[in-house]
């Protein structure tokens, strides 16, 4: 059985990523973490995303850098941080964005549309 709620919003997603791979739409918002300590990053993706979704801002920018040899902290801790139930309540989706956007060194997150989710 298909969640059809999950289904259309990953659809949704998709219609999304594909625009922004061809350089017609962006994020509605970004944030970049590189230069901080784990503990300062997490408390600004936490905020970011709680502010995002406040403010109806949907399609955001994560910018993590992939560190020294593809190793970066950051980029193995935020997808952690993200299943995280603080956090991941506010979050659809969250996929690698497209090489024009930082690629493997960023990630694109859909937040929930406040007018419609319970959290």
């Amino acid at each position: 059985i298909v969640d059809n709620k999950k289904y259309i919003y990953r659809k949704n997603f998709d219609k999304f990523l594909k625009l922004m791979k061809k350089g017609k739409v962006g994020p509605d918002s970004q944030i970049d973490l590189h230069g901080h300590s784990l503990l300062e990053a997490k408390s600004k993706l936490k905020s970011f995303i709680i502010d995002s979704y406040n403010n109806e801002r949907r399609n955001l920018l994560v910018i993590t850098g992939k560190g020294l040899n593809k190793t970066g902290l950051l980029k193995k801790e935020v997808p952690l941080w993200i299943n995280e139930n603080e956090i991941k309540n506010f979050i659809i989706s969250c996929t690698s964005a497209p090489r024009s956007f930082g690629g493997e060194g960023a990630l694109i997150i859909r937040i929930k549309n406040k007018n419609k989710a319970s959290i």
